[in-house]
């Protein structure tokens, strides 16, 4: 696979991450996820990686973060939006 699409790759799990493009609070990033500054990581596994299931606060105000202006998941909408319908098992 061509470099440039292997950076839209789970670094976890490998999972595309084509639509669960999103912005959270660097306390959570840096801090709880340990994440380096280069990478993606699909929505399950950052919640694998803090133990915790996201919660709307814990993403910025980032417009790749409304989901009434951009495509994304279901998981990702419900955690940014505040739904639960989808947690973490």
């Amino acid at each position: 696979m061509h470099k440039s699409k292997r950076k839209w790759f789970c670094v976890d799990c490998s999972r595309n991450t084509q639509h669960e493009h999103y912005f959270v609070k660097n306390e959570v990033w840096f801090g709880e996820a340990k994440m380096p500054e280069a990478g993606m990581l699909c929505i399950l596994c950052l919640e694998a990686r803090i133990k915790r299931t996201l919660i709307p606060s814990d993403f910025t105000d980032a417009f790749i973060n409304d989901p009434k202006k951009n495509t994304m998941s279901d998981i990702l909408r419900n955690r940014i939006v505040g739904t639960s319908e989808l947690q973490l098992a």
